[in-house]
């Protein structure tokens, strides 16, 4: 029970409930490369980015971080071992989308 008091410190009733504590973690993702990759320029080729997305379970929000630019990767961007590293509480899901700049 956890004792609600009204500003001038009079008692205003109790609360009931509990506190849930998650351990924050740190996932890393580690990029290498891409392989038959779809390119969407009509003309040259294209300049694909990786977004990270997850997705909390108790509405604490999204969090996002993305990858750099492959610069003309074309259909076998290689991101030669990027490190992209995501503090997470409660996110259950990772989607992976891969954009054209």
């Amino acid at each position: 029970m956890f004792p609600i008091r009204t500003k001038k410190g009079k008692p205003a009733g109790e609360l009931r409930g509990f506190f849930d504590f998650y351990v924050p973690v740190e996932l890393e993702i580690v990029v290498k490369e891409g392989r038959n990759m779809y390119n969407p320029n009509l003309l040259g080729k294209s300049d694909p980015y990786l977004q990270f997305i997850t997705y909390s379970q108790c509405d604490l929000g999204t969090k996002t971080e993305r990858s750099t630019t492959c610069r003309y990767g074309g259909k076998t961007p290689n991101w030669k071992g990027q490190s992209i590293k995501m503090k997470l509480v409660d996110h259950a899901e990772l989607k992976i989308v891969c954009w054209d700049d």
